[in-house]
This record gives structure tokens, sequence and C-alpha cells, in this order.
């Protein structure tokens, strides 16, 4: 069995949890790094896009 420790990420908002069980072996421990740098860049990319649409709905909107 591999050593490991829990990595627990919280990102506010959009009240997200990252959980990561990252293990000692380097090859294993990249392969996870890359999965959270993914799993933040998706955060991102759909809080960037919420933006946009609340930006352009306000455009939109009579006054």
């Amino acid at each position: 069995m591999t050593d490991t420790k829990k990595l627990k990420i919280n990102i506010e908002p959009p009240h997200k949890t990252i959980e990561l069980m990252l293990p000692s072996r380097a090859g294993e421990l990249e392969a996870l790094l890359t999965l959270l740098y993914l799993s933040l860049l998706e955060i991102l990319l759909q809080r960037l896009s919420a933006i946009r649409i609340r930006s352009m709905a306000a455009r939109c909107t009579p006054r």
C-alpha cells in the first residue's frame, strides 16, 4: 500500500470542494496535479462564462 496524504481545496464561490489523495510516487502525483489544474481551469471558465452572460443581460435590459 502506498502512503497517501489528503489534500482538500475549497473554492468559494462557486462553492466547490476538490479532494485529492496524494500518493508518494512522483508519476502518480504529477497525474493528480494535472487533474487538479484542469479542474481549476474548468471552474475559472465557468465563472468567466457566468460573468459574460450577466454583462450581456445587463446590456439587453431596457432602461
